[in-house]
């Protein structure tokens, strides 16, 4: 679906940018996290680890998907014609 909206409004002049942050710390995942947790009788830190091993980065702050964000942004002249996939 990117690639497509990308071709569609590439005419105009438009670059589009798709961000894949992966999981975000929020409240939700804190939650989700705790419920992991006591479920499988483990820490916390070890839930982490294993997310770490199935998504293969680090979770992010929301903070870190901004800046992130904002880099696609303001360097957007360097990029692909057709835009950008950000992990």
């Amino acid at each position: 679906m990117l690639k497509s909206l990308a071709r569609e409004v590439a005419k105009d002049g438009i670059l589009v940018h798709h961000l894949a942050p992966g999981r975000i710390l929020t409240d939700r995942i804190l939650q989700l996290d705790r419920a992991s947790a006591e479920r499988l009788g483990i820490s916390m830190e070890a839930v982490r680890e294993n997310m770490k091993r199935i998504y293969a980065w680090e979770i992010r702050t929301p903070r870190r998907v901004c800046e992130s964000g904002g880099f696609s942004i303001i360097c957007s002249k360097y990029l692909y014609d057709r835009g950008n996939y950000l992990h």
